[in-house]
């Protein structure tokens, strides 16, 4: 649609004339200005209704006899009193702070009625009506106009609106030239303005130097009504003169807004429905917001909450006023109002897990983690940094080759394609205090990135370097305390110092816990006092180095066991290297890192004070294999209290030796005969000094287990580690170790993974009853239809397959490492029997029952919720009987949580 829009031009003259083209409404609204709100003071009352407008405007083109053609604005205002004796005024906005700097004033009050420009007073803020002032006198700038620049006269408007004694409705009208404001503003404020330029305005009466008439929009007899801003008032006009006064909408406008809130509250103004038959739009993203669904109008401002959440980047915000009587539309002329950030990490206390494409919150003190996003890019994530330039975490990714990414906190990922690095192998990565990305893979070549948003040279490749030896390592992480880069080496166990600008590694010795192990570490942190945090990927172990920032060659190096965390194949971590870490104090009595653990307890306290070192002996497998349960709890307390009467105490002296056949490790079938679950016993594997036979039998016919066998393994006299196996005819075996009897003083401590052959196995801590902490591994194994093996570790009994032959493994050990390896010995004996084919395994639960206790009629659980979820349901029951004991039955749900 084309607008045709028509100034008239008058022949020249030497004044300013009346009006004589058509007057167009600009405030035409039922009930916008209440009549005789003024009683006190009729001559300044507005009056105005949906028919009949208050306020009307044109303008026109005048060329004068001293040659100048000069654009003249026209405005006038129905009056409730005939003869009015008052001022009409607009306060004019020229600086954007919707406070008046010049005000308007039509006169007709005087015996010789004027048009005068006036300063605003600054004694008074301005920013309400109640707080608007001006300056009067020719010493103040007041500027009063000649007939060449304006024109003002009253005459009846041939309307009674308010009726009573007022008399006739009375027209104030008056008019200024486009120079005249332009000279007033140039002359007092430095500024040029045109007839183009946005403005805001808003109308009021006066009989002083203050808005102390009618306002126009106001009902002025509210209490405090006047003590509003005008934008809260919403009696603001915004646009220009020469598009105010010539009937067209008024613009509407949308308010800049950058923020990271991905559901943020859009806000503008619009000229309101002036002319009673105007309408507002929003469009964003796709969709036309009206108030039929969700944009909000308050008179001259709108503001639209959005609903959906929107991702990072620019959004084009459109918002469009709709004119029913003539079919007009006009929309805001702004582009790109709407900008959502990435949301920075800012520094939180967490540290991040990258596996694969996925993202792992993990809190340190207690190794306990949760999925925070997954699938997050199109390739794996690696050589995961954070930035403390601009708080966001960096990595390298497998696909699109040659590509970096920043993370931001919602895990939005913005890429980065960085031509001069190599195609793949980039697994290593740290960003400096001064947000330089070094990023490696193998060898000793390194390269640089810069990553500070304030440089010129912003993601842009800076240089190829090289270190002075070659190390094996996967994951480095730079000191705040000194800025240097730290890592350690896959097999030598060494702690290495780097200095990242020129390549130079410093070894600072074999970390004392790591001593023996053969881990990859893939992901590494730091915290704020410089004590290094190193993660193992195969066991998800988290080990603790004090203070690295002190070593040389020849200090001691204070470390530590710190956490259990998951585990994972492809591991890599990030964390600002700033935020503290919550440190057990050993010694107090108290839970001083919030993981639920009190001094010796807390893993970070082994050997620590009078603290044991995290070695317990274990429970023996001839004790194992129970817990309470529905059907069962009858012969369970059985089975106690036969053993107890016979005075039964399994005697390890006495058990019978397993030692190391010639079949060892070797296939049954092909040596003549059947596997037995014998075969399935690891053997050399943990430095143990002995192991016994340790079969409780008596678990054959109160279970569903067809055949037992189990062993423990001895150092020194003392259980380091315990299997037991157990093959079962119609499902998976009813009972696992690490359910421990959680209602009977045990707890369980904390659950995560370890990797076996690149698979995720649940691993669970527990502390019995004796106060001794022990590493639990559960798995099962079936033959499948095609005579293989399928494995399957789950947390809840029900995951399992049903009405199928297991061979059921639950094996303990007071170490991890050893636990690692038992479990990985026991998948290679078993896939020497037959093929692996298939891994059905779980992920571990965020949610989890620690411990418990049945009193007087209530269960009282106490819940370990890694991942802040806000409900749990319960499915459980309970059963009273009597038993030999002369005790109740207590029945659990049969999960492992």
């Amino acid at each position: 649609m084309i607008i045709l829009i028509t100034f008239i031009t008058s022949a020249q003259t030497n004044i300013v004339n009346n009006a004589s083209g058509d007057w167009k409404s600009l405030i035409q609204l039922e009930n916008f200005d209440p009549n005789d709100d003024q009683q006190s003071n009729a001559d300044t009352d507005f009056v105005g209704n949906a028919t009949h407008a208050i306020m009307e405007t044109q303008n026109e083109t005048v060329s004068f006899n001293d040659g100048i053609t000069d654009d003249v604005y026209y405005f006038r205002v129905r009056m409730g009193q005939s003869n009015p004796n008052a001022s009409f005024y607009f306060g004019l906005d020229i600086s954007g702070d919707y406070i008046a700097d010049i005000f308007i004033e039509a006169n007709v009050k005087s015996q010789t009625p004027f048009v005068a420009f006036h300063l605003r007073d600054y004694s008074m803020s301005g920013l309400s009506p109640s707080q608007t002032s001006w300056l009067n006198g020719s010493q103040n700038n007041e500027l009063e106009l000649t007939s060449r620049n304006a024109v003002i006269s009253d005459y009846s408007a041939g309307t009674d609106l308010d009726g009573g004694n007022s008399g006739t409705d009375f027209w104030i009208k008056f008019g200024f030239t486009e120079e005249s404001i332009k000279a007033y503003v140039l002359d007092n404020f430095g500024l040029s303005i045109d007839g183009d330029s946005i403005i805001a305005l808003y109308g009021f009466t006066s009989t002083s130097q203050t808005s102390n008439g009618d306002v126009i929009g106001v009902d002025d007899r509210i209490q405090g009504e006047l003590d509003r801003t005008w934008v809260d008032l919403g009696v603001v006009i915004n646009g220009t003169l020469n598009n105010i006064t010539s009937g067209n909408i008024v613009i509407p406008t949308v308010n800049f807004l950058t923020t990271e809130n991905t559901t943020p509250t859009l806000t503008g103004s619009w000229g309101s429905t002036m002319l009673g038959d105007d309408s507002l739009s929003v469009s964003l993203n796709g969709t036309v917001y009206t108030t039929d669904n969700g944009l909000l109008i308050d008179t001259l401002n709108w503001s639209l909450p959005i609903g959906e959440v929107l991702s990072s980047g620019t959004y084009g915000v459109i918002v469009t006023v709709s004119r029913s009587s003539n079919g007009q539309t006009v929309s805001d002329t702004t582009t790109n109002e709407l900008t959502i950030q990435d949301t920075p990490f800012y520094c939180d206390y967490n540290a991040y897990l990258f596996q694969h494409n996925d993202v792992y919150a993990i809190d340190l003190a207690s190794g306990n983690s949760y999925t925070v996003a997954t699938d997050i890019t199109p390739g794996n994530i690696n050589a995961a940094a954070y930035n403390p330039i601009d708080g966001f975490i960096w990595g390298s990714l497998s696909a699109p080759s040659k590509t970096i990414v920043r993370i931001g906190k919602n895990f939005e990922t913005n890429l980065f394609y960085i031509d001069e690095l190599p195609i793949n192998g980039r697994y290593v990565g740290g960003v400096s205090a001064s947000g330089i990305y070094y990023l490696k893979g193998d060898g000793t070549t390194y390269h640089s990135i810069d990553l500070n948003p304030n440089s010129a040279n912003y993601s842009q490749y800076m240089a190829t370097l090289t270190l002075s030896q070659d190390i094996n390592i996967h994951d480095w992480a730079f000191n705040a305390v000194d800025n240097l880069l730290y890592s350690i080496e896959k097999g030598s166990n060494i702690l290495y110092r780097i200095n990242a600008e020129t390549g130079t590694v410093q070894s600072l010795g074999e970390v004392p816990i790591l001593s023996g192990l053969n881990y990859t570490y893939g992901a590494v942190y730091f915290d704020a006092s410089g004590r290094f945090y190193v993660s193992a990927n195969q066991t998800g172990t988290i080990y603790i180095i004090q203070n690295v920032q002190d070593l040389n060659a020849n200090s001691t190096m204070n470390s530590n066991l710190f956490a259990f965390g998951p585990s994972s194949s492809s591991n890599d971590g990030a964390r600002c290297p700033t935020a503290p870490v919550p440190q057990e104090d050993c010694i107090n009595g108290l839970d001083d890192d919030g993981d639920g653990l009190i001094d010796c307890d807390d893993p970070s306290c082994s050997g620590v004070a009078s603290c044991p070192v995290i070695e317990d002996p274990t429970t023996g497998g001839n004790s194992g294999g129970l817990e309470s349960n529905n059907r069962l709890s009858q012969q369970i307390s059985k089975r106690n209290f036969k053993r107890a009467k016979t005075s039964y105490r399994f005697d390890k002296a006495t058990a019978k030796q397993f030692e190391k056949s010639i079949s060892y490790g070797r296939n049954a079938s092909n040596n003549g005969y059947q596997f037995e679950l014998s075969d399935f016993i690891p053997l050399e594997v943990v430095n143990e000094d002995l192991v016994i036979e340790s079969s409780p039998r008596d678990l054959i016919g109160i279970t569903n287990a067809s055949d037992v066998y189990s062993v423990d393994y001895l150092r020194a006299g003392e259980n380091v580690s315990s299997i037991l196996v157990l093959k079962t005819e119609d499902g998976v075996y009813e009972h696992t170790k690490y359910i421990c009897d959680r209602l009977l003083g045990a707890q369980l401590i904390s659950v995560s993974t370890l990797e076996i052959q690149d698979q995720q196995f649940i691993k669970a801590l527990i502390k019995n009853t004796d106060g001794s902490l022990e590493f639990v591994l559960s798995l099962s194994a079936k033959v499948t239809d095609d005579n293989n093996f399928a494995i399957e570790s789950h947390w809840n009994l029900d995951k399992y397959e049903a009405d199928t032959a297991f061979y059921n493994f639950q094996i303990w050990s007071n170490s991890l490492d050893d636990l690692l390896r038992l479990g990985k010995e026991v998948v290679r004996l078993l896939e020497v029997q037959k093929p692996i084919v298939a891994y059905h395994n779980s992920a571990p639960p965020s949610v989890f029952v620690r411990k418990g206790k049945y009193h007087n009629g209530k269960l009282d659980l106490q819940i370990v919720n890694t991942n802040g979820t806000h409900t749990i349901t319960f499915d459980g029951g309970l059963k009273s009987h009597r038993n030999q004991f002369g005790g109740a039955g207590i029945v659990n749900h049969r999960s492992r949580g």
